[in-house]
């Protein structure tokens, strides 16, 4: 019986866990969305946007072992061209919010995601985001 060599192990699982975990990242966006957000805890959805940013950002933010030369990061290149802003934005929210609190993006205007105030407005009524 043949086994493959690291390298190759690696790469199928590297692919076949970022598969995953984007899954999972995809479904809990369709949960959200088909939740009552007004009838729903607020922790409830945060827990859930939280384990959104986490599942998405994984496969792209995995370290490299440095002993043995290989990591399980995929490459930005399998990002659409058109999704790089959105993508950007997924992975510093994730960075700077949700999987960790990064005091100096909250001192500095850079006009990124974290240092703006959404509001939604609804039949009159304005929501904050």
């Amino acid at each position: 019986m043949h086994q493959a060599c690291l390298k190759q192990r690696i790469d199928f699982y590297r692919y076949i866990s970022a598969g995953q975990f984007l899954t999972h990242a995809r479904m809990i966006l369709r949960e959200i969305k088909s939740l009552p957000l007004r009838e729903v805890p607020e922790w409830k959805i945060h827990s859930l946007w939280m384990a959104f940013y986490a599942f998405y950002a994984k496969p792209f933010k995995q370290q490299r072992d440095g002993n043995m030369q290989v990591g399980l990061r995929l490459p930005e290149s399998l990002v659409p061209k058109e999704m790089k802003n959105i993508h950007q934005s997924i992975l510093n929210l994730r960075d700077k919010m949700y999987g960790h609190t990064d005091f100096a993006s909250m001192k500095a205007n850079t006009g990124e995601a974290l240092n703006a105030l959404f509001i939604h407005v609804e039949k009159g009524k304005a929501f904050l985001h």
